[in-house]
């Protein structure tokens, strides 16, 4: 079983591309899966900062995930939880100072999207 604190979430990040305009001249999103060499580590936060071994969630079903290291991330991307292959829209980002030193990535999720 992990330790709290580790970082045990593998994390594919979705990065949404545009396609040509359909017949209303709307452009098509689309989130493709990466290739397995971009998956990173995380963990999903408590809304306390703290981290624990259950997979807390704030009262509308949001959470925070910390990546172990910086990562490229946009608001407009999602991200997949490779264990359990839940998506989540990414809603806020924002950059800490690591316990290790350098930085990280820490980004807000909406609820788990349904397929």
């Amino acid at each position: 079983m992990p330790r709290i604190g580790e970082y045990r979430d593998k994390i594919a990040i979705l990065s949404r591309v545009l396609a040509a305009p359909d017949e209303d001249g709307e452009p098509v999103e689309s989130w493709p899966d990466p290739r397995p060499a971009q998956e990173h580590w995380a963990r999903i936060e408590a809304p306390s900062g703290d981290e624990s071994n259950q997979t807390p969630r704030g009262s509308d079903n949001s959470a925070v995930l910390r990546f172990r290291h910086l990562v490229k991330l946009a608001a407009v991307d999602r991200v997949r939880i490779k264990e359990t292959g839940d998506v989540y829209a990414v809603v806020g980002i924002w950059r800490e100072r690591a316990e290790s030193g350098g930085w990280q990535t820490v980004c807000a999720l909406a609820a788990p999207l349904i397929p």
